[in-house]
């Protein structure tokens, strides 16, 4: 039971993590809440869905396929909408009420596309999977942790890039940061491409793993939010290291108190840690 539990968190967290650091990758540039990044998750599991299931394509490439479509979706969102926005020198809440009018309209789309009704895309039947140290977990789990893993090193290690300063550099200051000749929005839309690549390996990921239906981003969304308001929006190992936390919590609750606890827990972490740490986990820790 322990052992599975821990797998459960990890395995939870792991997804957290690549919604938290997506959309910690855009709040930390744009400053604004881009809620329509939660529809970015389900645009990725329909992406796969259809080159996967429909066109056929073989899962690596269309899982691929699937994250640079999302990565170039969220570019064209930001420089249709967004861009447009800002130039108009519309406020925060001008660009979060217009991201949100826009998650509303891309969910219906893709409801009245592909249905209500929730679709699985692996046709492989069901096994209990792998049993490691004392826990079943899937081979697209092992993939999940494998991947978040992955993109955690080379968010790490390309951080000391030039593209990375930059955008460091325009989180700290847009002012400045435009002053000396950089061009901001050229740079936030880099930034909407990578965090909408991001958070679309997530939704491939879950896609794959369990099922794919229109309402499925928003939750994610508001589990990786918390997750960058407790660990920061632009530190890699607070977003990760929060959303272990969080993830460790919603299973205690669930098998403790009750399973209805399991997405209230977030905002009683969130409530807690803010309290005592109102600039993050690890505030200053870069």
């Amino acid at each position: 039971m322990t052992a599975q539990i821990l797998a459960n968190t990890v395995i939870t967290a792991a997804i957290y993590t690549l919604v938290g650091l997506s959309f910690g990758m855009i709040y930390s540039v744009a400053r604004f809440f881009h809620i329509a990044h939660g529809v970015m998750f389900t645009a990725g599991a329909y992406f796969l869905y259809f080159f996967y299931s429909v066109i056929r394509l073989p899962i690596a490439l269309a899982g691929g396929l699937s994250i640079c479509a999302t990565a170039i979706l969220g570019w064209f969102i930001y420089i249709t909408l967004h861009k447009n926005l800002e130039k108009s020198n519309a406020s925060p809440l001008i660009h979060f009420i217009a991201s949100l009018g826009l998650y509303v309209v891309i969910e219906n789309v893709l409801s009245i596309t592909f249905g209500d009704e929730s679709i699985v895309i692996r046709s492989a039947s069901v096994t209990p999977g792998h049993l490691l140290l004392g826990a079943h977990v899937t081979s697209v789990q092992v993939l999940m942790i494998l991947l978040t893993s992955l993109s955690i090193f080379i968010l790490i290690a390309l951080s000391k890039t030039k593209m990375s300063l930059t955008l460091r550099a325009i989180a700290n200051d847009p002012d400045l940061a435009e002053c000396i000749g950089i061009d901001r929005k050229y740079f936030v839309g880099i930034a909407f491409a990578q965090g909408s690549a991001l958070i679309g390996l997530a939704g491939c990921l879950v896609a794959y793993d369990i099922s794919v239906r229109p309402t499925m981003g928003m939750n994610f969304l508001i589990m990786g939010i918390v997750a960058v308001l407790v660990g920061g929006a632009s530190n890699i190992l607070g977003i990760t290291i929060s959303a272990i936390l969080l993830s460790g919590a919603q299973q205690a609750a669930t098998l403790f108190i009750s399973a209805q606890w399991h997405d209230a827990i977030a905002f009683i972490v969130l409530f807690l840690v803010l309290l005592l740490r109102p600039n993050g986990l690890l505030a200053g820790k870069q």
